[in-house]
């Protein structure tokens, strides 16, 4: 009898994890989808006011080399373990 009260009790808590998880997923899926909805109201919002995007107005740094490296920065990274300098734009 004792073996047919824990089984049904271990059954029931498992229907009630699967229901809440259900429930939460049905949340997170709500949820993004209304964000997603609200990003693309947002978006045209901006495109419609005359805003340039973002990626016109932005450049991209250059990717060459730096110029020269401190004279101090291999001994720094050698203690340190880091070590900082500024790249030429």
């Amino acid at each position: 009898m004792n073996v047919l009260i824990a089984l049904s009790l271990i059954a029931l808590g498992m229907s009630i994890d699967a229901v809440y998880q259900h429930k939460i997923r049905v949340a997170e899926c709500n949820a993004y989808d209304t964000g997603y909805k609200q990003g693309l109201w947002e978006n045209t919002i901006r495109n419609v006011d005359g805003v340039p995007d973002a990626e016109e107005e932005k450049q991209l740094p250059s990717m060459a080399a730096p110029v020269e490296m401190p004279p101090d920065a291999v001994e720094r990274l050698k203690t340190h373990g880091r070590a900082t300098w500024r790249l030429e734009r």
